[in-house]
């Protein structure tokens, strides 16, 4: 037996020591690995079913307000929220609130954005849903609880609406000067003018006693 020989014999009896002391562990981690990577795919699938059964609900949703059967309407969110409680459910509870709006029940609206705040897809959509509690909020001379809302709303995305409503509510409050200010705000936001700010903001000033 050469040295060439004897150097591949010690190597191969190098490896088999190696794998008798660390195969195992080696083979472990691969199939604990393996069992991860099934279980990840298992999940991903099973989220995108659980969409597909949302969307499909959600659609049942849509076809029974648009038949005005309330019922099954309400029944159908139900179902929604305890399936996916996500995308759809918002966009169910958006629709609830406007048929609670519609029928002049203000409150049932308010308590429905209230449950789809913590559902919305996305940081814009749950700012936007704010600040329709907002103006729900105010409308109900809840102005103190408006104000509370609008703070919550942070997205440059609304800055003309926020800061116009905001005025609103610190008018009627009684802080003329506060809401002079957020009615500038909202008018700076705007690329076009407006009529309506321009006639808030002189009502402020004398709301506020503020410089004409």
């Amino acid at each position: 037996m050469n040295i060439s020989d004897l150097d591949e014999v010690e190597r191969s009896e190098a490896v088999r020591r190696w794998l008798r002391q660390y195969g195992g562990a080696l083979f472990g981690g691969v199939l604990a690995g393996i069992a991860i990577l099934i279980g990840i795919q298992f999940w991903q699938a099973q989220r995108e079913r659980v969409r597909e059964d949302a969307a499909l609900i959600y659609e049942r949703f849509v076809e029974a307000e648009d038949a005005r059967d309330f019922d099954r309407a309400d029944a159908l969110v139900t179902e929604l929220s305890q399936k996916e409680g996500g995308v759809y459910s918002w966009l169910a509870l958006q629709r609830q609130a406007r048929r609670a709006l519609d029928a002049g029940r203000p409150e049932e609206a308010i308590e429905r954005l209230r449950a789809a705040e913590r559902l919305a897809p996305d940081a814009v959509s749950g700012e936007l849903n704010r600040l329709r509690m907002a103006r729900l909020l105010h409308g109900l001379g809840r102005n103190e609880e408006a104000l509370s809302a609008i703070g919550r709303i942070r997205s440059s995305a609304w800055t003309a609406e926020v800061e116009e409503l905001r005025g609103d509510v610190l008018l009627a409050l009684g802080r003329g000067a506060e809401a002079q200010a957020a009615y500038e705000r909202a008018r700076a936001a705007l690329s076009f003018p407006s009529d309506a700010l321009t006639w808030k903001i002189e009502a402020a000033k004398t709301a506020g006693g503020g410089a004409p």
